[in-house]
């Protein structure tokens, strides 16, 4: 076991799961919020605004419910694709294309076969970053 993974190992031992995360009484609180329904033997944090047990994904301690488990993945901070739609942190863009959905490295521009978003909202693609 590494060194990061012995620390991280202390701190879940302790019930500091990370991100504002812990585990009192096997319940899984953000901050002083509990999150409702967490399953605390499968909960860990994702990235800095996600989480995740072994039935959903949690944004802020949020459950989001329309994700496709199997399908989900974060593209960057913001963005994140299932098979099924498209999220700018946890709302879905309405009209946008999982399949052909792509980001803009560095920015908060995206595209697919149909548009291009910016902070999760259609814009013309004119105005869009390069890649």
């Amino acid at each position: 076991m590494t060194e990061v993974e012995q620390e991280r190992k202390a701190k879940e031992n302790n019930g500091d799961l990370g991100r504002g995360y812990s585990k009192r009484n096997n319940l899984i609180y953000l901050d002083d919020t509990l999150v409702n329904g967490a399953d605390a033997n499968s909960f860990e944090t994702v990235s800095w605004d996600w989480a995740k047990d072994k039935m959903h994904y949690y944004y802020l301690g949020k459950p989001i419910l329309e994700i496709d488990y199997p399908t989900f993945k974060l593209l960057d901070y913001h963005y994140s694709i299932d098979k099924n739609h498209v999220y700018y942190d946890d709302k879905i863009i309405e009209g946008a294309d999982a399949k052909t959905f792509k980001y803009i490295d560095g920015s908060q521009d995206a595209k697919d076969k149909n548009s291009c978003y910016r902070y999760g909202e259609k814009v013309d693609c004119n105005v869009l970053l390069e890649e």
